[in-house]
Formats: structure tokens, sequence, C-alpha cells
């Protein structure tokens, strides 16, 4: 009994084996953790960057990573409201809100991994189309990276704007170099993205900050034999500053009751006001 244990344990190992050699999660402090993970990058291999919080972040401290558990109880006052309320409110946070890059070396360092590979594009879960006062949140998306002087869009260019038709919900969508997913499913989305437009890369090297994206296209790409190299990139929860959260409830009441996002510095001085009368 204790030999055929054993062996059925180091059959298990054996077919295991050629799996875990196929892929390979660092965790990436930084752009400097960043360019030395990306260093050998090719022709032959898709590199695929997250946006939010990856190459750029809110500058009001509730929006940022440091504010994603209060952030979901203060969103279950929108999610009382009318659904189309509710995307007239958050599309007015996406206008109002200013944002900034993570790190203000990334529009360089994309630059160069595209000499190296043409098959660089970004990868969302950001909506598309319409919502609230957003006509085309792809457009707007796009108009923001490159603002920074970030730009996909020579990447797969064949493709320019390319949309599901299979179904009633039109993700994945492919816009200008930009992979927008079906919520929660970075790894369907990429092969479904893969198999439109014909291509398969020797490997994928994918960053992200959210480790549960990165083992959704991990375990797709072992599924298909594909190399995969992922990176936890958490440059952005380790930006400085903490949530105010007396200045988070009222950003949030003011949002509701005036159809306006305040940032950080003006609900604060509302707040003072709001103390002295």
């Amino acid at each position: 009994m204790y030999n055929i244990k054993h062996a059925l344990m180091f059959f298990f190992l054996l077919i295991e084996r050629p799996n875990s050699a196929l892929s390979t999660v660092y965790t990436a402090e930084n752009l400097a953790d960043l360019s030395a993970i990306l260093h050998e990058v090719n022709n032959t291999d898709l590199v695929l960057f997250d946006i939010d919080y990856v190459l750029t972040v809110y500058d009001d401290k509730i929006l940022r990573p440091c504010g994603e558990k209060l952030r979901k109880v203060l969103r279950k006052k929108l999610k009382q409201l009318e659904k189309q309320e509710r995307d007239y409110l958050d599309s007015q946070t996406v206008l109002d809100a200013k944002i900034e890059l993570v790190d203000s070396g990334m529009p360089a360092f994309i630059k160069e991994v595209q000499k190296k590979c043409p098959n660089v594009i970004a990868f969302t879960s950001s909506g598309v189309g319409l919502l609230g006062l957003i006509t085309c949140q792809e457009k707007l998306k796009l108009a923001e990276l490159r603002r920074f002087g970030i730009d996909f869009s020579n990447a797969f260019s064949t493709y320019k704007n390319l949309h599901n038709t299979e179904s009633v919900n039109p993700l994945p969508a492919f816009y200008h170099g930009i992979l927008f997913s079906i919520p929660d499913k970075k790894g369907e989305s990429l092969m479904m993205f893969l198999n439109s437009v014909n291509f398969q890369p020797k490997k994928v090297i994918f960053i992200d900050d959210r480790i549960e994206n990165i083992k959704s296209v991990e375990s797709e790409c072992i599924k298909k034999h594909i190399e995969f190299l992922g990176v936890h990139y958490v440059a952005a929860a380790n930006l400085p500053g903490q949530v105010d959260e007396k200045v988070a409830y009222y950003q949030y009441d003011y949002l509701i009751k005036n159809k306006q996002w305040l940032s950080d510095e003006k609900a604060i001085i509302y707040l003072q006001n709001y103390r002295q009368d």
C-alpha cells in the first residue's frame, strides 16, 4: 500500500511538471522590478498591461487601492439607486476625478518594450460603449492613455475596432490596442481575442495588480500550452497616503446629492466650512 501511494504521487508530479515549467509568476513592487523581469522580451511574445492601478491611478485616496475596502462599503449607497442614475454618477466620477501615472517612467518603459516586441497591448476590465454621460468608454480610455504618452494602437493594427458579435454582450472588445475583458474572465477573454486575430504567441507576459486576474490568464495559457509569465504589480498599492474616512463619506454623499465628484482637496475645504457654519 505504501509503495502504491508513493508511486501515484510520483506519477502526478510527472504530469504537473510540464505545466509548472510553462508558468512563472513574480511580484514587482516598482518599475525597476518590472524592468528586470521583462528584460528578455522578444517579437514572438504577447505583452499585456492592465491599465487601472498598473499604468494609471486616481489622485483621490478613496479611489486608490488603499481605499478599496471602504469604497465597497460606500458604493452600497449607489447600488440602491436605479441603474440609469447609478451609471450617471459613475460616469460623473470618471469625468471629474483626476488620474495620474502610477510611475512617471512607465511611458518610456513601454516604448522600450515595444521596440523589442510588436505585440504589446493594454488589457482592462473597464466597460465599453455608453455609460451615463460617457458616449464611448473605449474612446475615453484611449484618450487618457495617449494624454500620458502611452499608445498601443500599432499592435494588431488590422483590428482597430473589434467587438464580440456572437452574443448580446459586446465583450471582449479590442479598440486601437486596448483589449476590454469580460468582467472577472480575463483568461477566457484573452483566448477569445487570440482566436479572433488568429495569433498564437510563444509566451504571454501579463502585468496586473490583481493576482486573481493573473491566475485566470495563467490557467488558460497552460491549457493551450502557451508559456506564461505573470507579474503581480503592486506599485499602486504601495503609494504613500491613506484614506480619511470622513472625507470619503462626504465625497459619496455629495456625489449622490449634487451629481458631482469632489476631489480630496475640495472635500476637505467643504468639510472645514461646514464645521465652521
